[in-house]
């Protein structure tokens, strides 16, 4: 009668016919207690699912920290981002050569060109300096991609505190010449549009009264015209 000296148990079974969705993959844990926390885990994760510890593969010699799954997951949204943001880069550098040629051909001298800071954010040009005292607007050349055309931005001339407007706003002048850029630092942004009145409750109510009013007075106008 032979003896097996290497019997397999019901439970040796089990985990060697698991398949390999059961597989917890991890990096190696030396001197990484983040590692060596998930990997406690994983061994809970095991044990609730009647698993030995052989069924955590510890796969990642290399030392990456993420399952090959989600690396390559993780470099294909880095490629999109870096696809969008080199469309975004052509775009603003295309806006500041269309700026700054149109201009030239007016005869305007910026005192900073329009450009891009190399990762797709595109700078206006920089035509006139603000004047506090003189309540003069600083001017800047943009471009609304709407109309395809090189606009006039101003930024209020009052002090951080003061101001009644940030940043850049579009400019009443449209830029046709030089004058423009004169006119667009005396005369400041488009005018905010001011909203509608809304009518009170009360002349809402008269409304509706009114119009059923004239609705059965057209009832009985029809009814009363019957032969």
């Amino acid at each position: 009668m032979s003896t097996d000296t290497n019997p397999t148990t019901e439970q040796d079974s089990f985990e060697e016919e698991q398949p390999a969705r059961y597989l917890v993959h991890l990096s190696p844990l030396e001197e990484n207690p983040a590692r060596f926390h998930q990997r406690e885990k994983a061994l809970e994760y095991a044990r609730g699912y009647g698993l030995g510890e052989h069924a955590i593969e510890d796969s990642w010699a290399t030392g990456d920290t993420l399952p090959p799954w989600l690396a390559q997951a993780e470099a294909e949204v880095d490629a999109e981002r870096a696809e969008s943001d080199r469309m975004d880069e052509e775009l603003a550098v295309e806006f500041a050569s269309i700026i700054n040629r149109r201009l030239a051909q007016l005869g305007i001298t910026p005192i900073t060109p329009a450009g891009s800071d190399g990762q797709g954010h595109f700078a206006p040009a920089f035509l006139a300096a603000s004047d506090e005292e003189e309540r003069r607007y600083a001017v800047y050349a943009g471009f609304d991609e709407e109309e395809g055309a090189v606009t006039l931005l101003v930024e209020d001339y009052r002090r951080q505190g003061q101001r009644e407007f940030h940043g850049l706003k579009l400019a009443v002048e449209k830029l046709v010449d030089v004058r423009n850029v004169l006119y667009a630092r005396r005369n400041g942004p488009l005018p905010t549009p001011k909203p509608k009145p809304q009518p009170s409750r009360d002349a809402q109510a008269i409304v509706g009264a009114l119009d059923q009013l004239t609705a059965a007075v057209d009832s009985l106008a029809r009814i009363v015209s019957r032969p």
